[in-house]
């Protein structure tokens, strides 16, 4: 397969290095295609969560399902994409939350499991918007820093920052969200933990107040 981007629905698309293997089965309403590949960049989005990476390498699946008329024209259809595997340099990903988002990058990404997709994206044509989901058990972040919001006791917002340029964190972490739903969870035990806390209430009730003004 010649380098270049491959574009998926309108909100993704992987730009491949030469090199990559590719094996195609089905029909052109069923169509079935497994990629072993070197990436330059990978972009994605949906309802507002964004995906990007820089080069490094990654196994998919694409399967086209298209819904044709009697003279063979597509009226309707879907597509996926998952990912088996995924090793990336210079990862970022941002979904909204609250009236602002959570975001993290990474100086390289990895994921792998092998019994299901890592990532996957699905486009739908008609009413239906693109969809991303992932789910990674044991995601390894090299060289990461992020900011997460959350609402205290008390309604209002806060931040929780983790990392920085000066003290990225390497960790490993169960990552799960669902751009449809709009769940997103990230869990991780971290060792050598680099982090700020802003003002945030930790209880707020009839008899009794606790408020962190901040926290490293």
């Amino acid at each position: 397969l010649k380098g270049g981007p491959l574009r998926f629905g309108e909100g993704a698309a992987v730009n491949f290095e030469p090199g990559a293997q590719i094996n195609v089965n089905g029909s052109l309403s069923d169509l079935h295609m497994a990629i072993d590949a070197p990436i330059r960049s990978l972009s994605a989005q949906s309802n507002g969560t964004v995906v990007r990476t820089g080069n490094g390498h990654a196994k998919l699946n694409i399967n086209i399902k298209q819904q044709l008329d009697e003279t063979g024209n597509a009226t309707s259809g879907s597509t996926s994409m998952s990912f088996e595997q995924l090793e990336v340099n210079n990862f970022s990903f941002s979904t909204p939350a609250g009236d602002g988002n959570h975001s993290f990058s990474a100086d390289r990404f990895c994921a792998e499991q092998e019994d299901g997709p890592v990532m996957v994206i699905r486009d739908f044509s008609g009413e239906h918007s693109s969809r991303i989901l992932l789910d990674i058990p044991n995601a390894e972040l090299n060289g990461m820093r992020g900011q997460f919001r959350m609402t205290g006791a008390d309604g209002k917002e806060a931040t929780l920052t983790l990392g920085d340029d000066e003290q990225p964190m390497d960790i490993r972490a169960n990552l799960s969200l669902d751009t449809q739903t709009k769940q997103f969870a990230l869990n991780s035990h971290i060792d050598n933990l680099s982090a700020e806390l802003s003002r945030v209430s930790v209880v707020d009730s009839d008899n009794f107040d606790l408020n962190v003004h901040s926290s490293k």
